[in-house]
């Protein structure tokens, strides 16, 4: 009932390490499945698989019928690493293409720029991390956003970045 009261645009699925548990996953998939089921096609959202890779060609074919699925590496390959850099880049591809279809205009600025449109939050965390590596001293950088609907707050230490998006703002 959450979900169908959201009405998201994006689910984003992930969970189990690579060769590890399939099951859980599996499960929420069959549950984004009936979710699919009972929206409407104008509003069924999109969905990104970045879990258990085994699992990814599976929860591909179980959601494709019934709406957009994307699949990215696993944010969390192993229970000591996490990668989110290639989830965050189709993040920002699956709201481009979001927001082509809501703005007008925006797709044909796009094309002649050399570099699509970014989402505030990811812009500039690639900024922050960015000056952090430029700096020689032992201090880091420090950025926020205080936006009319979102805050985002960012720092940076030789090239690793950490990053918080709130929903609150000034407006």
């Amino acid at each position: 009932d959450a979900l169908l009261n959201a009405r998201p645009d994006l689910i984003i699925l992930a969970g189990g390490t690579n060769r590890g548990a399939r099951q859980g996953v599996i499960k929420l998939a069959d549950l984004l499945v009936l979710l699919c089921q009972v929206t409407p096609l104008p509003q069924r959202p999109g969905i990104l698989y970045c879990g258990n890779e085994e699992n990814g060609k599976q929860v591909k074919e179980m959601l494709e019928k019934w709406t957009a699925v994307e699949v990215a590496p696993n944010i969390r390959p192993t229970v000591d690493q996490e990668d989110l850099q290639p989830a965050v880049q189709t993040v920002c591809q699956i709201t481009n293409q979001l927001r082509f279809g809501q703005v007008g205009g925006l797709q044909k600025l796009a094309a002649s720029s050399s570099v699509p449109p970014l989402t505030t939050a990811y812009a500039m965390g690639r900024m922050i991390r960015f000056l952090s590596t430029i700096y020689s001293s032992g201090k880091g950088v420090l950025g926020v956003d205080l936006g009319s609907r979102y805050t985002i707050i960012a720092s940076g230490f030789q090239g690793q970045l950490a990053q918080k998006v709130f929903p609150w703002g000034c407006g």
